[in-house]
């Protein structure tokens, strides 16, 4: 196979070969024409001249030659510690490690050419983090705007910043951010608190508020100033006057409408389930028109109170007569009465009389006014009496029987055992329920039925808050204050409480 042919400019040669065959070159060449000028007979002068002539352009030659590598030669030093410094920076910069330049000497011409080859390979990083910085530039410069502050240190924009340059610029955006947010935050609360006591009070903004609120916090015409917050604070500070005021009055006028409801309330034996409005105004539920439905309430009951006033007052004189007639039984069912301290048991007596008087007069006159459109629970007034006074009997029946299965009880453990049995823990049955004698002994055959003191002492009273004397209870027991007309809760104590029947509950 042939080889391929080499042209001598290709060749490697050392330096000292090219300047020997130059040498050689420029002497071959003077010989030549020193031929030549001797077959004319040149005279001496113009060899003189012609050779200093070309002794010249050959030493421009070279000289420029010279300057043109001396200025190469400071091109790569340069080039050598410009190129390093970038290197170093942009890696710094980018978070790299120091680079490995190998075993390159530097201020050569490989040593430049590795490190323009990396500066070449950071090149798209670099940029990417010059542009985010920028962005940041960017970024400061509108919140700076924003928050009405003066804009800084923007002359490196553009320019790649170093770690502690780049740090100050992140913790800059940071800290604007976070006031600026703060302040928006402050701004919104302002407003919507703004906005929510006008809208209770139903007044309209002023022009200047109107200016002020509907801004859009996420346009570029959005300046949170420290003067602009102020400004808004400032107009909840009057609008939050304003409507303490409002609401004063408000609180005046629905306490006077309520408790006139409530009144009738009473008078008309309105179940709690009917009852509708609160106690108390609650600016979010309470407006204008729940206003207008108390004063309809008012007028609808107060027409039915006015058209059936001697029997709901009936009935409600009975209720309270009956709430005394159940606290005389409690009392009466309590073992400190009976020792007569300062004439306990007399006036527990006479009020009992009193009471049993009221219940009579009362019921007769339900009797007598009965009419079958005013109905509670779907009874009508005088039917809801009796169904009180009968599911009384029936629980002092079951009372009664409960009783009588634990006497027995009693009577049989004496009777086994010759000695008094332990005392039960059984619960009192409901409705009537009849205890299983063989529950009564655990796996033991002891039995586990404990006598009951002070039974029919946990009586539930219900009907109106009643004027009777708290002395005359036994023990200083206060009733249960509740809704006269609201069905209670079975007792949930070990002795069995006398509470009527519940019954869902419907308007009149």
């Amino acid at each position: 196979m042939d080889t391929p042919k080499i042209n001598s400019y290709k060749r490697r040669v050392s330096v000292v070969d090219k300047s020997h065959e130059l040498i050689n070159y420029f002497n071959n060449h003077m010989d030549k024409l020193k031929k030549m000028w001797d077959e004319i007979d040149m005279i001496e002068e113009m060899r003189v001249e012609r050779t200093t002539t070309f002794y010249e352009t050959m030493k421009d030659v070279i000289d420029f030659m010279v300057n043109e590598e001396t200025t190469n030669y400071n091109e790569v030093f340069e080039d050598s510690r410009k190129f390093w410094q970038e290197v170093s920076e942009t890696r710094t910069a980018l978070g790299m490690d120091q680079y490995d330049i190998g075993n390159l000497r530097p201020n050569t011409i490989a040593y430049c050419k590795n490190l323009k080859k990396e500066i070449e390979n950071l090149a798209i990083e670099r940029e990417k983090l010059i542009e985010k910085q920028i962005e940041t530039f960017n970024s400061v410069e509108v919140l700076c705007h924003k928050l009405s502050l003066p804009v800084s240190n923007m002359a490196q924009k553009g320019s790649l910043l170093n770690p502690e340059r780049w740090n100050e610029l992140q913790e800059e955006y940071s800290s604007l951010s976070n006031l600026f947010e703060k302040r928006k935050k402050e701004f919104l609360s302002a407003r919507e608190n703004i906005m929510k006591l006008k809208g209770y009070m139903k007044r309209l903004c002023s022009q200047r508020e109107t200016t002020m609120l509907t801004i859009d916090v996420d346009g570029d015409n959005f300046v949170c100033s420290e003067e602009f917050l102020s400004e808004v604070k400032f107009v909840l500070e009057e609008t939050q006057v304003e409507y303490d005021e409002w609401k004063r009055e408000r609180i005046t006028l629905y306490n006077d409408a309520v408790n006139q409801l409530r009144s009738l309330y009473e008078k008309c034996s309105v179940p709690d389930l009917n009852r509708l409005f609160p106690d108390d105004f609650i600016p979010d539920f309470v407006d204008d028109s729940s206003m207008d439905k108390i004063q309809d309430e008012i007028a609808e009951y107060d027409s039915k109170y006015q058209r059936f006033k001697e029997l709901y007052d009936a009935y409600y004189n009975w209720s309270i007569a009956w709430n005394d007639h159940l606290q005389v039984e409690a009392d009466l069912a309590d073992p400190n009465v009976y020792k007569n301290r300062a004439g306990h048991i007399q006036q527990v007596l006479t009020l009992q009389k009193d009471a049993d008087k009221r219940l009579k007069l009362y019921m007769k006159k339900l009797e007598s006014l009965n009419d079958p459109t005013i109905k509670i629970n779907g009874l009508t007034l005088y039917e809801n009496a009796l169904q009180i006074v009968e599911d009384n009997k029936k629980q002092k029946e079951i009372e009664r029987q409960w009783k009588l299965e634990q006497k027995k009880e009693n009577i049989k453990m004496e009777a086994l055992y010759g000695t008094k049995s332990p005392r039960s823990l059984k619960k009192t049955p409901r409705h009537g329920t009849t205890l299983a004698r063989q529950s009564l002994f655990d796996i033991s055959g002891i039995s586990t039925i404990v006598p009951v003191k002070g039974y029919g002492t946990d009586v539930r009273i219900f009907g109106p808050k009643t004027s009777s004397p708290k002395h005359l209870s036994g023990a200083d027991r206060t009733p249960l204050k509740r809704d006269p007309f609201k069905t209670p809760k079975k007792t949930s104590s070990k002795t069995p409480g006398r509470t009527p029947i519940k019954t869902p509950s419907k308007k009149p």
